[in-house]
């Protein structure tokens, strides 16, 4: 294992390190060579801090000098997450006692496109850690803040939209291009939230996925014309059948080509308006879609044959169904089915069960939408499907 030395200066002090640095398939791993002048025990916690930050900003040295050399590029091993990412965000942190400190040098020590990468994942992976790194120096700031404002949550007291509308309209163009993800969730919607939204889908039209949750009491019916107009959403959680309302019935089924560019679509309710079933077969790009699954509803097996029929692209179709699971410690929320299946040939359909209310966790939502996760739902299906696909080849390759 290579062993390299670095000098850096922190707290009116020069920290000269030996380092001993090891990648493996999983991990980063770093530790000061026995022998080194300095030892960290002997640090207080803010230079023992920096003498690890000075660990890691050698270790990243050494692998731009090492990999460069065989044709690997090191920010692709860093967006392919090849280290230990709770080591990586601790040394990051580590950082900011020194940035703060007027004496320190600004300069950035790696190249600006690495060191990019690197604040960038720390912003999308500790949501948290963003307010604290946008304090690190003006182009880190210019780099995360838009993360802050990547998910966007609408709901009754929460201070999101009233900092938006509040917010310049100088701002409008940073609002455009950093806002991806929306849940909307309020019992009530008063009129000031009706305008926070109103600003928000004015602005925002880079939406690339949006959760609106309608009760009896109110409908997302308003907000049909916002997200016909938005070109990049492609995944929507919402009740369909109130989210068009309002347009002539003759008129819904042809709705459904402003989400021409959807692949994913939870529907919120249980699927039995003719026009709506007309309408998902006008999807083009629709591969997942999720809708509530009540075995004893009349209707329910071929309805879910049509769909599997006309939605040509299709390759989930998850029937999620509640029910009291008795989950054990560490148990997924979501347990595939195997059984009812729609069709013996066909593979898409999986009954997904879980626990009540388990998909109105606007808290799992918003985690999911800011790690750039999938709703755990999908995964489950997704490895249902393909199991039997798996299945389906092992046994006709016997059968040969």
């Amino acid at each position: 294992m290579p062993t390299i030395c670095t000098p850096r200066v922190a707290s009116g002090i020069v920290v000269r390190v030996s380092l001993t640095c090891c990648l493996d398939d999983n991990a980063l791993t770093f530790a000061p060579v026995a022998g080194s002048k300095v030892k960290p025990a002997m640090l207080g916690p803010r230079k023992r801090n920096t003498l690890f930050f000075c660990c890691f900003l050698a270790t990243i040295q050494q692998w731009t000098a090492t990999f460069s050399k065989n044709g690997f590029s090191v920010k692709a091993l860093i967006a392919q997450r090849v280290y230990n990412v709770t080591t990586l965000l601790l040394l990051i942190t580590a950082l900011l006692p020194t940035f703060q400190s007027p004496s320190h040098n600004m300069e950035p020590a790696l190249p600006l496109d690495l060191e990019r990468v690197i604040f960038e994942l720390a912003a999308s992976v500790h949501f948290s850690t963003i307010p604290t790194l946008m304090r690190v120096a003006h182009r880190v700031k210019h780099w995360v803040e838009p993360f802050l404002y990547r998910v966007m949550f609408v709901g009754t007291s929460h201070p999101t939209p009233v900092a938006f509308v509040l917010s310049p309209r100088s701002r409008s163009s940073f609002y455009r291009d950093a806002v991806r993800h929306i849940c909307i969730d309020p019992p009530v919607l008063s009129p000031f939230t009706i305008s926070a939204i109103d600003a928000i889908f004015t602005t925002c039209t880079r939406i690339e996925s949006l959760a609106a949750k309608s009760t009896h009491n109110q409908s997302i019916a308003f907000l049909f014309p916002f997200i016909s107009t938005f070109p990049a959403l492609t995944r929507l959680h919402a009740d369909l059948t109130d989210l068009l309302s309002e347009l002539p019935r003759n008129e819904r089924s042809t709705a459904f080509d402003a989400f021409s560019n959807l692949t994913h679509l939870e529907m919120r309710e249980h699927i039995h308006a003719p026009e709506v079933c007309a309408g998902l077969a006008r999807l083009p790009h629709l591969t997942h879609l999720a809708l509530q699954y009540n075995p004893y509803a009349r209707g329910i097996v071929p309805l879910c044959m049509n769909v599997l029929k006309e939605c040509r692209a299709l390759r989930v179709l998850a029937g999620l169904s509640e029910m009291w699971i008795e989950l054990g410690v560490g148990a997924p929320f979501y347990q595939a089915i195997d059984t009812p299946r729609i069709h013996s040939d066909d593979v898409r359909f999986v009954l997904v069960q879980h626990p009540p209310r388990v998909t109105e966790d606007v808290g799992a939502w918003l985690s999911d939408a800011r790690s750039g996760r999938m709703p755990g739902f999908w995964e489950c299906a997704e490895e249902a499907v393909g199991r039997r696909i798996a299945a389906k080849s092992a046994k006709k390759e016997s059968q040969m």
